[in-house]
This record gives structure tokens, C-alpha cells and sequence, in this order.
């Protein structure tokens, strides 16, 4: 008899949380999310977390994009951009196009260093992020 009950606990425990699962998306992050991490106070004890992730997130989709630049023989951005150069471009994009928060992140970042610096991927549209 306890193993009945056993083994329905179990089974209640593994499929329950998997009927209550987000819908999967194409995208972790969004321009909202991603402003929201990237303009976290100094004062605020989640400043160096939240820092590290925007960077991380933004240099991230910035290496990929380059990357499939340079398999085209192309460049994105110049050579000596650094991180806050990023940050402040993504930024400032986000701040300018409010109505692009709501989409990828990375379609978001992608659109920013094409406004910036002219950025594209050969044989891709510019992402719509309206």
C-alpha cells in the first residue's frame, strides 16, 4: 500500500511542475530584461551581478555577430570598441527606440550596431524589432 502512494507522489512531484511550464520561446531575453540589468544602480546590491550579465549577454551576441561577419569577410564595429562602448550603444538604442523593447535582446543589440556602426550580416535582412 505505501508504495502505491509512493510511486503517485513521485509521479504527481515529476509531471505536475511540466503541465505548469512556460511555453518555450525563441528568446531568454528581451530589450526591457536586458535594459533592466544594464541600468542597475551602483547602490544596488545586485549591481555587480547585474552588470556582469549585461556584459556578458551584449559581448556575447557581439562575438556571434562578428564571427559570422568575419566568415563573410566583413567587420562590425571598430576594432578598438570596448565594453562600455557596447553598453552605451545598446543603451542609448533602447532609450531612442522604446518600441523595440519588446523584442530578442539579440535581434535588439543586432539593430543597435547596425544603426551605430552600419553593421549587418551578409545575405541577412536588418532585424524589424518594432
Amino acid at each position: 500500500m505505501h508504495k502505491a502512494y509512493y510511486s503517485i507522489a513521485l509521479g504527481l512531484a515529476v509531471a505536475g511542475p511540466l503541465g505548469w511550464a512556460e511555453p518555450a520561446k525563441a528568446e531568454f531575453e528581451s530589450g526591457d530584461s536586458i535594459l533592466k540589468e544594464c541600468e542597475v544602480s551602483r547602490s544596488s546590491s545586485t549591481y555587480y551581478q547585474s552588470n556582469a550579465f549585461c556584459i556578458g549577454y551584449l559581448s556575447g551576441v557581439v562575438d556571434a555577430l562578428s564571427t559570422l561577419n568575419a566568415l563573410k569577410g566583413e567587420t562590425c564595429g571598430p576594432d578598438d570598441m570596448t565594453l562600455e562602448q557596447l553598453l552605451d550603444v545598446v543603451i542609448k538604442y533602447l532609450h531612442d527606440n522604446p518600441q523595440s523593447r519588446h523584442a530578442s535582446a539579440a535581434l535588439v543589440t543586432w539593430s543597435a550596431m547596425n544603426q551605430a556602426y552600419g553593421c549587418s550580416l551578409p545575405g541577412y535582412p536588418i532585424p524589424d524589432t518594432r
